[in-house]
């Protein structure tokens, strides 16, 4: 599962799929989300349940600065870069721990794939829409994803659908924060998202 969004993670660069994975490691673009293989179940779960105590979120947050402190020494970040470098992390982190979430409630690693693969399918307006707090209640739009996922082989059982948005969602957001950090690279500082 963790290959899925390791080739992804670079999908804000022009390279195609093992250029850049390559890239995203020459860079470090991967590397906290590497960083956080063994601890990523937990920083997960604490992602997406809000009723974690505080000592878990702290705990996570700690892994994840660990991460990123790890990963900035031996990549010399530039300004911005850490921050995009640990939502890129988590986020992917998050993909993960759903995918094999959806292959438990029955989908296959071909339907993971192909829902992953379904992100490419939406337009730049559709990407755009992932953004807002209420995306869900655009009922043409959610009834499009609902029927591209269920394409894809996600089964018909609501937390399996709700991952697979969740996963949408976030392939937006990694979308986005790879995108920041190669212009950050690029410009030496990280513009400011919308």
């Amino acid at each position: 599962m963790r290959g899925l969004v390791a080739v992804g993670i670079a999908c804000g660069l022009a390279l195609s799929g093992m250029a850049q994975a390559q890239e995203a490691t020459r860079t470090g673009m991967d590397c906290v989300y590497n960083d956080l293989i063994p601890s990523a179940p937990m920083v997960a779960e604490v992602f997406l349940d809000e009723e974690h105590d505080e000592q878990a979120i702290a705990e996570a947050g700690r892994l994840v600065d660990v991460a990123v402190q790890r990963c900035a020494i031996r990549h010399a970040y530039k300004p911005g870069q850490p921050e995009a470098v640990a939502e890129i992390g988590v986020y992917a982190s998050v993909i993960d721990f759903l995918g094999e979430r959806l292959m438990v409630a029955g989908a296959s690693e071909e339907a993971v794939d192909a829902l992953i693969a379904t992100y490419d399918t939406l337009t730049d307006a559709e990407v755009d829409k992932l953004f807002a707090l209420d995306w869900r209640s655009d009922a043409a739009f959610f009834g499009r994803l609902e029927k591209a996922v269920l394409d894809a082989g996600v089964p018909d059982i609501g937390i399996a659908i709700d991952s697979a948005m969740i996963i949408l969602e976030l392939r937006a957001k990694v979308g986005q924060s790879s995108y920041l950090f190669a212009m950050a690279d690029k410009e030496g500082a990280l513009p400011q998202a919308q």
